[in-house]
């Protein structure tokens, strides 16, 4: 697989950390007036305002996380490998399409366009083929991989490991060939000089034998028979070794390409273009292979296609027939062998999307990407102390369970009973007292299925909090565990100088224990609402419910305001309670807002950020009560939406 350089190949590990709201920063740095508005705005090389870049970030960001989670969904089942990771990456410092560090599979964001069929193809190509490297390649701590980087061998070891990774997997998955032969048709067809591809397509005998044998006749007219015959030479036997068994003949044949084309620090001028074609990824350093046991057994069994012919006198031939009058290839310059390899190229991916298992599949993974609801959670881990709840905690915690319960048991489909018309009831209708007749029927009720809750809490913990961060962390607890106890979804966030993660969604609150956040910093909960937007979009639960406990003004205002007000009109209920130790002064300002006094309503404005509902509270027992109500309430109105 042709890939371009990395700056730096051992930051593997902090290349899947990158999320495409890191560039925001950089793309916000010109205000300019908006001619309408008057206000300043802060718009991109795109002219996007930062409100409509985050929305459109945020998009992207959510089918990026669906990308990853579906790919590494199929990748661990393939595999049985439980902590496998696929991961999207939009990091500035990769340049290829995709790498892994032997145990995650980082693809590169920047790369991937609109999910058509081709955009699809080639993901499904780019992981099979890192996929490979995760089963079958040596590792950097290996006899091997030390080997390499002591001999500066890493280009040779790449380009020769291609082959062989692959010939094993597509022995052990045989379904996976189809899908390398498309990302590898795409790939010489983005190609600028075909013929420079030999080394690596000749090892890649599931490509069609016209086009390999054409690939190999442009490289014999660019660079010599001999070369051609010595590459060959050393692909073709590297690519039937087994690990770590063969390690010295695999030296022995690495060895022989470096002499081809310069070790990794060979100044440019003094070694062969077409040896610089794959990149120089790092060995992997991570996890473990397939063992040289299950290694040689794929070797005996794989069987291959016939190689290419480099002897015969008439070299040339399979590339030099001049293109069909029908080609249609990109606008850029190719030449008349170059064009008819791109045409057989370009009518083999088309038989290949028109194959029905093919088609099939572009169809699934589309329709898994586009509906998945995983959402892998772009913030940093907060650090929290685990502390006992405190016993009033603990007690509201079970009623706000208990009566969620209570909530949705109601909503579960049942015999509504003792009904004066339904079906009657035989039995009741025995009994002497005619009265009851009026009590005779009992009627099915269907209840309400779509009581699913998805819920974010972000905590303010700047500065200004410190004598309230018990109360503050407990009543995150509190409306967590009850939330949970109805099988529902909540993600915690604290925000202060910059947003993290307290709990992830998929982690349950501890029954006896919570998290501690500490207080510091000023108050600014962009980060946090960014991303409790990415997850309410993401998300197919119909009840979203968004709380935010704060007890002041915030920084950025007017980008957290419209991030509220996004949320509002996709059906999120935004609840901002305001805590306090002492209420007078706020609940003064509250009531002259509504008498209508300016200046007091300007206050609570920025304060409430336009959220559907604002409560100033100095107990935890206030903030549950409003949780109570906020959860009863929006379950009703979603079964009087559905009925």
């Amino acid at each position: 697989m042709r890939t371009r350089k990395i700056k730096n190949p051992t930051s593997i590990k902090n290349l899947k950390r990158s999320s495409i709201f890191d560039n925001l920063n950089d793309d916000f740095s010109v205000p300019t007036i908006n001619a309408e508005t008057g206000q300043w705005e802060y718009l991109n090389q795109d002219g996007l305002s930062r409100e409509d870049y985050v929305a459109l970030a945020s998009d992207e960001a959510n089918q990026y996380d669906s990308i990853g989670a579906v790919y590494q969904r199929a990748d661990r089942i393939i595999t049985g490998q439980t902590e496998l990771g696929v991961t999207v990456t939009m990091s500035k410092e990769m340049k290829e399409p995709s790498v892994t560090d032997g145990k995650d599979i980082i693809i590169n964001g920047n790369f991937i366009g609109e999910l058509n069929d081709d955009m699809i193809i080639a993901l499904n190509g780019i992981n099979y083929h890192e996929l490979a490297h995760v089963l079958f390649s040596p590792r950097a701590g290996s006899g091997l991989g030390r080997w390499v980087m002591d001999n500066k061998s890493l280009k040779a070891f790449n380009l020769l490991e291609e082959g062989r990774i692959e010939r094993l997997l597509t022995t052990q998955y045989p379904t996976t060939a189809i899908n390398l032969e498309a990302m590898t048709s795409q790939v010489l067809l983005d190609t600028d000089k075909i013929g420079d591809q030999f080394p690596t397509l000749t090892g890649r005998t599931y490509m069609p034998l016209d086009i390999r044998q054409a690939v190999a006749d442009k490289f014999i007219a660019d660079y010599g028979l001999a070369v051609a015959q010595e590459v060959h030479s050393i692909v073709h036997a590297y690519r039937t070794l087994s690990f770590p068994d063969d390690f010295d003949k695999a030296k022995e044949l690495i060895g022989r390409m470096t002499n081809l084309i310069g070790q990794d620090d060979t100044p440019e001028g003094q070694k062969p273009v077409w040896g610089d074609v794959h990149g120089d990824r790092p060995v992997p350093e991570r996890g473990r292979p397939k063992s040289g046991k299950e290694q040689g057994k794929l070797q005996d069994r794989a069987q291959d296609n016939p190689t290419e012919k480099l002897d015969n006198p008439e070299f040339g031939t399979g590339a030099g027939t001049k293109p069909s009058a029908d080609y249609e290839g990109e606008d850029r310059k190719l030449s008349e062998a170059e064009a008819t390899i791109a045409k057989k190229l370009e009518d083999r991916l088309t038989a290949i999307k028109s194959d029905k298992r093919i088609k099939r599949d572009l169809s699934e993974t589309r329709k898994a990407i586009l509906g998945n609801t995983d959402v892998s959670v772009k913030l940093p881990i907060q650090k929290c102390d685990d502390i006992t709840p405190s016993p009033s905690a603990i007690n509201y915690a079970r009623k706000f369970g208990r009566e969620l319960e209570r909530i949705v048991r109601d909503q579960d489909p049942r015999w509504d009973t003792h009904l004066p018309s339904g079906r009657l009831n035989i039995q009741r209708t025995m009994n002497p007292d005619v009265n009851s007749i009026n009590e005779a029927f009992d009627v099915w009720n269907t209840g309400n299925d779509n009581t699913e809750i998805e819920a974010c809490v972000l905590l303010d913990n700047s500065g200004s909090m410190w004598g309230l961060m018990r109360t503050v962390c407990e009543q995150a607890w509190i409306i967590k565990r009850g939330i949970e106890s109805i099988n529902g979804s909540v993600s915690v966030y604290n925000f202060s100088s910059d947003s993290k993660q307290v709990y992830h969604s998929d982690e349950r609150a501890k029954p006896n224990a919570l998290r501690f956040v500490q207080a510091n910093g000023w108050t600014n909960p962009y980060r946090g609402l960014v991303e409790a937007e990415r997850v309410m979009k993401a998300t197919d639960k119909p009840n979203k419910i968004m709380f935010i406990v704060t007890d002041g003004q915030w920084e950025n205002a007017t980008e957290c305001n419209a991030i509220i007000k996004r949320m509002k009109d996709s059906g999120v209920i935004v609840a901002v309670v305001y805590l306090s130790n002492g209420l007078e002064g706020i609940q003064e300002y509250m009531r002259l807002a509504k008498q209508g006094d300016e200046q007091a309503r300007t206050f609570i404005n920025s304060l409430n950020h336009g959220a559907d509902i604002f409560k100033a509270v100095s107990e935890p027992k206030h903030t549950l009560e409003l949780a109570n109500d906020i959860v009863k309430s929006t379950i009703t109105n979603n079964r009087k939406r559905v009925a």
